[in-house]
């Protein structure tokens, strides 16, 4: 509004021509997204800063698990497996 207003002044006062005006207004109109886009991206930064103060002290904290890695599992003896079968969908009768 202060765009067409001042223009429309300017030109009623011959210091602006209708062109040079509607050129002006649209400039501003291109303009518009990016300076929207930059504010967008600075929000998105805040929050993720803001996000990350909030998560820090949990990253920080010690385990209450302690990690003593991998242990391997020892058996004694051989491994036996009994009484299992197994057929496919639809065969009448199992390992067939």
């Amino acid at each position: 509004m202060l765009t067409l207003g001042v223009g429309g002044w300017l030109v009623w006062q011959d210091q602006l021509t209708v062109g040079q005006l509607t050129a002006f207004s649209m400039y501003l109109g291109q303009l518009i997204w990016p300076m929207f886009a930059a504010g967008w991206v600075l929000s998105l930064l805040e929050r993720g800063k803001a996000a990350w103060a909030r998560l820090q002290p949990v990253l920080d904290a010690p385990l209450s698990v302690a990690d003593r890695g991998a242990v391997a599992a020892v058996v004694p003896g051989p491994l036996e497996v009994q009484g299992v079968t197994f057929s496919h969908p639809g065969q009448p009768r199992p390992g067939s």
